[in-house]
């Protein structure tokens, strides 16, 4: 990634992917648009009452001796779910293992922890989960992951003590926490409808997106939004220009099946030339990346007066990465 004092035109590129890639981009470029939105999921288990919403009818607690137990629980400081466990979850475990997530199991709900604690717990405890690579000693990072020390003691006293729930109280919703706000002008969906292929445990597609850049632009921010986050790995989003543009834009040209849109491609956003190194397919200079996503990762809003230059005449170019390993699909739009 580059970023570059800005000089010249702004475009604060905010895109989004559905997959669609939210950018901001200056209204010399476009208009702006309106966020697609999600509706939120409802639960329809038959234990609907210990998974439903984070705060239940206090109307359906009130006077039991499992709300009485809570009660006494939050009195003392003890971690409950709604006291502290709820909002640690959210923030470091829902945006996979929540409804429509790409993990295997869900850890949102309080009852889900009843049946996936020990699981959950033992990868929390050896420092897997939540996924965090970065050495903690090589600097300070923004936005970390990782759970620290206390949270993991957290968890550890909440499970030994049989998962209390505690008191609900509108005042102590756990929600999954908002790092970044992106003020996005324009959005670049999909072009066509894509069912990935059960042939492969993984599936690499390129899809171009339809927006032309007609003078150099910088990229403030942007915001990738999977369309079917249960089969995306991860996305990575490019600036094309050249031969690597007239390459993909041939690559795209030879599927004939509109069900099939796009081009497979591996390692970057070429198509491979099948020579077994992909290095080769770069033999021209690396194309310009400019927004990723992978479960979890929040809009990425460039520090103040810095942005990433994209070149008049690029075409932007989406990689998603679909994983297969569960042995179904779904359409992606």
């Amino acid at each position: 990634r580059r970023t570059t004092p800005i000089n010249g035109a702004i475009i604060a590129l905010s895109w989004v992917i559905a997959p669609c890639w939210v950018v901001a981009l200056s209204t010399a470029c476009g208009e702006q648009t309106e966020d697609p939105g999600e509706k939120p999921g409802e639960d329809a288990s038959a234990d609907a009452a210990t998974n439903a919403a984070l705060v239940p009818d206090s109307d359906a607690l009130e006077g039991t001796q499992g709300e009485q137990a809570d009660a006494a629980n939050a009195a003392t400081g003890k971690p409950t779910w709604y006291g502290n466990v709820g909002q640690l979850v959210m923030t470091h475990c829902a945006s996979c293992h929540g409804e429509g997530g790409i993990g295997p199991f869900r850890l949102d709900r309080p009852n889900d922890w009843k049946t996936m604690g020990p699981i959950a717990w033992n990868a929390i405890k050896a420092g897997t989960m939540p996924p965090f690579m970065a050495d903690p000693s090589c600097g300070k990072f923004a936005h970390i992951r990782a759970l620290s020390d206390a949270d993991k003691a957290t968890f550890e006293a909440w499970l030994k003590a049989d998962q209390p729930l505690g008191v609900a109280d509108p005042a102590n919703v756990a929600k999954i926490p908002v790092f970044a706000k992106l003020e996005k002008t324009h959005s670049a969906p999909m072009p066509k409808p894509y069912t990935p292929t059960l042939t492969k445990q993984d599936d690499y597609r390129c899809f171009l997106l339809d927006h032309e850049f007609n003078e150099d632009t910088y990229l403030l921010g942007s915001q990738v939004v999977p369309g079917a986050k249960e089969l995306v790995h991860h996305v990575l989003v490019y600036a094309l220009t050249g031969k690597q543009r007239t390459d993909a834009e041939a690559a795209e040209a030879k599927s004939k099946d509109p069900k099939m849109p796009g081009y497979s491609c591996f390692g970057g956003p070429l198509p491979s030339s099948g020579g077994g190194n992909i290095l080769n397919d770069f033999a021209g200079g690396f194309p310009v990346q400019l927004a990723a996503w992978v479960p979890g990762l929040e809009p990425t809003v460039r520090p103040k007066g810095t942005g990433t230059r994209i070149p008049k005449g690029a075409r932007i170019v989406m990689q998603v990465h679909y994983n297969l390993v569960a042995g179904k699909t779904v359409t992606d739009t």
